[in-house]
């Protein structure tokens, strides 16, 4: 599964049946600031309180409209 998937995928495997964690992924936070030159920056701060570690897909749409998708990986 690893080489067809091209990815090390011992994180799902330890999780779903070897452990009994559950996916459960949050957003704690979102900070807003400007930097010396007064652009504004953005943190998004996640969190994974259930254990099971699973890649993180999110979209982000900004103040102009356009949208971004980004995938954090595990």
């Amino acid at each position: 599964m690893n080489d067809g998937g091209g990815e090390d995928l011992s994180y799902f495997w330890r999780g779903w049946f070897f452990r009994t964690d559950v996916v459960d992924q949050a957003v704690d936070s979102v900070l807003t600031r400007r930097d010396s030159s007064g652009t504004s920056l953005t943190g998004v701060f996640l969190s994974s309180p259930g254990g099971l570690p699973m890649p993180v897909d999110l979209r982000l749409t900004f103040a102009d409209g356009s949208v971004e998708n980004a995938r954090l990986p595990v």
